[in-house]
């Protein structure tokens, strides 16, 4: 845990705006590529976050547990892949349109991991004997 810290703190050190790879011809950047996958994963993940909390509902509280666990890693990719979208970020790509999307799915994803603290904790209060 503390190498991811680490590793994040120096792409946060080396400027989440720069681009990592210069080639002569931006038309052929080849983290341009990169970038796209990234990007597209980032607005998929909160949306599998949602349907699998969804599906959840009519499962067994084990499922519920192991949910929180995943979506907590998730949230950890989530970041990732942010931080590999913005040293990706090609040039002449506008940063407000990238954010427009990227802000509202990390909120979404904040939210699935937040329904998904609130279920274990349904789940874990329930489990409890009630002492007298």
């Amino acid at each position: 845990m503390k190498l991811l810290l680490i590793i994040i703190c120096l792409g946060f050190l080396s400027g989440c705006n720069a681009v990592i790879g210069i080639p002569t011809d931006l038309d052929t950047q080849p983290w341009r590529t990169l970038y796209l996958i990234s990007f597209f994963s980032l607005l998929f993940l909160p949306v599998l976050s949602i349907a699998t909390l969804v599906f959840s509902i009519w499962q067994s509280p084990e499922f519920k547990l192991k949910l929180e666990k995943y979506l907590y890693k998730s949230l950890l990719v989530f970041g990732g892949l942010w931080l590999l979208t913005e040293l990706s970020l090609p040039s002449n790509t506008n940063i407000r349109v990238d954010l427009f999307f990227i802000i509202p799915a990390l909120l979404i994803q904040l939210v699935a991991v937040f329904i998904a603290i609130l279920m274990a904790n349904k789940i874990g209060n329930d489990n409890k004997p009630i002492s007298n």
